[in-house]
C-alpha cells in the first residue's frame, strides 16, 4: 500500500509542475484569422434599421400612453364607483 500512495504522491507533484504551453506569435494571428473568416456576418438593410428603430420607439409611445390613461381612468373611476365609501369617509376630507 505504502509503495501504492508514493505513486499517486508523485503523480500529483509531477502535475502540480506542468505549466501551459506557449503559442508563437504567427500561430495565434493564424487561429485569430480563421476565427474571424469562419463566423457569419448578417448585413442589415439601413431602411431595416430604422424600421426596427421606429417600430421599438412607437411601441415604448404606446406603452407610456397607455400606462397615463389607465392611470386617469382608475383615480376617476375610483370615484364615482364607490359613492358610499366616498360620503361614508368625507369627514376626512374636512380634517
Amino acid at each position: 500500500m505504502k509503495a501504492k500512495d508514493e505513486w499517486i504522491n508523485d503523480a500529483f507533484k509531477s502535475i502540480d509542475e506542468i505549466k501551459r504551453a506557449e503559442l508563437s506569435s504567427e500561430i495565434s494571428e493564424r487561429i485569430l484569422k480563421s476565427r474571424l473568416t469562419s463566423g457569419k456576418i448578417i448585413q442589415m438593410n439601413p431602411l431595416i434599421k430604422w424600421a426596427a428603430a421606429a417600430s421599438i420607439v412607437l411601441l415604448i409611445g404606446l406603452n407610456i400612453f397607455s400606462i397615463i390613461h389607465c392611470r386617469k381612468s382608475s383615480l376617476t373611476n375610483n370615484e364615482k364607483a364607490n359613492p358610499v365609501y366616498n360620503e361614508y369617509f368625507s369627514y376626512l376630507n374636512s380634517l
